[in-house]
This record gives structure tokens, sequence and C-alpha cells, in this order.
């Protein structure tokens, strides 16, 4: 499979996740599954990296803090919410969107401008 195939592919998938957070039973496990997926394309999506980050740190606050799951939970779903709307296409929009996260989650965006 080709880099670009393989992305398109990722993208398609974490967009199945994305909905799964939203609307499935165990938003905490696929985000989980995210983290996962995003494995596979460390070398060949520019922005996995961040991907992961954003959701390792989203679960870590459950895992961490687990009198504060409900609030990282809904924290899990907005940024499903964001994902799913987002245009993938589009560098600066996801890499705004990933900017965002990690400012808000805490963690140092190794996002490159």
């Amino acid at each position: 499979m080709r880099d670009d195939e393989m992305v398109s592919a990722y993208l398609e998938h974490t967009r199945h996740l994305a909905h799964k957070v939203v609307h499935g039973a165990d938003p905490y496990g696929t985000a989980l599954c995210v983290m996962g997926a995003t494995l596979d394309v460390f070398t060949t999506y520019e922005h996995a990296g961040d991907v992961y980050g954003l959701w390792g740190a989203l679960t870590d606050w459950v895992e961490l803090k687990p009198d504060e799951e409900a609030l990282a939970v809904g924290h899990m779903v907005s940024a499903a919410r964001e994902w799913l709307a987002l245009d993938h296409e589009d560098d600066d929009a996801v890499r705004g969107y990933l900017v965002r996260w990690h400012d808000f989650v805490g963690y140092d965006a190794n996002v490159v401008g």
C-alpha cells in the first residue's frame, strides 16, 4: 500500500472511531483504539505523533484521575466531534485542532508550522 493510500485509510478509520467515541458505549476503549491505529502511520502521516499524544493525554486523564472520568470522557467526545468536522486535507485546520487540544490537555504539541 502506498503512503498516501495508507494515510487515507487511516483517516477513514479514525473518522469511524471518532463516530464510535461520540455515539458508542465505550468512548475510553475506542480512544485507545485511535491510539493503536495511529501507531500504524507514525512514519507516513505527519500529524501522527500529535494525534497519538492527544488521545494518550485524554485516556491518561481517565487512568490517572478516575474520579474525573466523566469529565475526561466528555472532552473525548468533544475532541472526536471536532475531528469528524475537520477537513483533513486542510493542513492548517488539522494543525489548529491539534494545537488547541494539546494546549487544553496540557500536552506540549510537537506541531510543526
